[in-house]
């Protein structure tokens, strides 16, 4: 799976040789081959591909790892690699442009605190996928990053060093998954204070990768890439040419900016699904009827997978759909309003979003139960006559523009991450397996970082 066509990036980086990376490597390419069970869940190119991932990655200004790697270390280390196998582990050409080699690894092993946060967001993914509600070894690995973070920021001559800048995006990064939306809160106003301490986003034109995700985070008013409040305008169509800011255009790449989006809104389907299965025990099949248009979406993306219908046909509408109840659903989590007292019926306290939907359309079934596209227009139709309604189904509009600028295959992943996380939660377990990309887990361990 790729993210979009290949766009060089603009410098043609060394590939810098990591001895303790590489022998990790080899460690881990001798464990992996005597364990059985861990063949069966991690991607065989993974495997076949490790050593040379991590001994000629794309690391440029370092040369090691900026800490003393321990065995638990080495474990989140390759815990992580192991999310993003495919991307990680597979060599693909200099010229291609990879998110996870050419931005995320090289700032995420450029300084201490930075892979502390990694480590603790490794931590974090670890114990969740094993069934851990509570992850204090996370928190071990953040209060670290947070000290010799703290420590930058009281020194003159670090407080707006390119370290700083990649450390507090990397805790933002955390905070979205794994923090509350204080926490979240706290380094995002950090941020951009920083941001005009420095001198604006073009000082920061002079290291790319740091430029283009400070970039990316400057743009999010909330935590998740599914509130409608975020300012998602400048990296969609929808903003006229001539009203870019130049100032802007001239340190970003709209085709890295969008591929690196994706990764962050893909760990966000995940939050999503996550949020939603605590909030709602069994996700919308309280709403009835929303669930029902999810399964109709769903039934005709297995009948467009087949006969591989492009985006000019139903794909668009199911997308826009799809990021419509998404959008309306990540309203209802953050809202005590939001919990159906039993299918179909609320309590007085449930005036939403998403529960006027599930109003509307049970009470419209004979107008879109046949047809998506009359599911698309009679929702965004009636999402406009809400509160900030307009805004909530314009955001989801810039949404599935931007995924129609990637590829196909990263779009179906999308699609069926989504379709997966709203169809229900059975038994405390999604409704798909994790088979053939299914869940974001497994849709980010197969992507091709193009």
């Amino acid at each position: 799976m790729s993210l979009a066509g290949p766009n060089p990036p603009e410098d043609k980086l060394d590939r810098i040789h990591l001895t303790e990376l590489e022998l990790l490597a080899a460690n881990l390419a001798t464990e992996i081959d005597s364990n059985e069970e861990i063949m069966a869940g991690v991607p065989f190119q993974a495997l076949t591909g490790m050593n040379h991932a991590l001994a000629v990655a794309s690391v440029d200004p370092f040369d090691t790892c900026p800490v003393k790697l321990t065995s638990q270390h080495q474990k989140l280390l390759h815990h992580w690699l192991s999310i993003h196998a495919t991307m990680m582990l597979e060599e693909v050409s200099i010229e291609s442009f990879n998110p996870m080699k050419d931005i995320s690894f090289p700032l995420d092993l450029s300084n201490a605190s930075s892979f502390n946060t990694l480590m603790a967001h490794s931590a974090a993914h670890l114990a969740y996928s094993q069934g851990a509600t509570d992850f204090p070894d996370a928190l071990i690995y953040k209060a670290e990053a947070l000290r010799i973070l703290n420590v930058w920021l009281n020194d003159p001559v670090n407080s707006l060093s390119d370290n700083a800048f990649a450390a507090v995006v990397r805790l933002l990064s955390f905070e979205s998954f794994w923090g509350t939306e204080a926490e979240w809160k706290i380094h995002r106003d950090g941020l951009h204070r920083m941001i005009e301490e420095r001198g604006g986003l073009s000082a920061l034109q002079d290291n790319w990768r740091v430029g283009l995700v400070v970039y990316l985070y400057s743009l999010m008013a909330k935590s998740s890439f599914f509130d409608w409040s975020n300012n998602i305008r400048e990296i969609s169509q929808h903003a006229p040419n001539n009203s870019r800011n130049s100032t802007v255009a001239s340190i970003i790449d709209l085709h890295k900016v969008r591929c690196a989006w994706l990764i962050s809104f893909i760990h966000h389907v995940q939050m999503l699904m996550r949020t939603s299965s605590q909030l709602h025990q069994h996700g919308l099949e309280g709403f009835r009827a929303v669930h029902d248009a999810v399964l109709l979406l769903h039934f005709h993306f297995q009948d467009d997978d087949m006969h591989e219908v492009g985006y000019a046909g139903l794909e668009y509408h199911r997308l826009a759909c799809l990021c419509l109840i998404s959008v309306l659903l990540q309203e209802s989590l953050t809202s005590t309003a939001a919990i159906p007292t039993s299918p179909g019926s609320f309590s007085t306290r449930s005036c939403n979003s998403l529960a006027n939907s599930d109003t509307l359309l049970h009470g419209s079934r004979n107008l879109w139960e046949g047809s998506v596209r009359n599911l698309h227009s009679l929702l965004f139709e009636h999402v406009i006559t809400f509160p900030n309604g307009w805004m909530k189904a314009k955001y989801a509009m810039e949404i599935t523009d931007i995924l129609r600028h990637l590829s196909l295959e990263a779009r179906r992943g999308v699609e069926r991450c989504l379709l997966n996380v709203l169809s229900g939660i059975k038994g405390g377990k999604l409704r798909f397996s994790a088979e053939d990309r299914w869940t974001p887990d497994s849709m980010l361990s197969s992507m091709h970082g193009e």
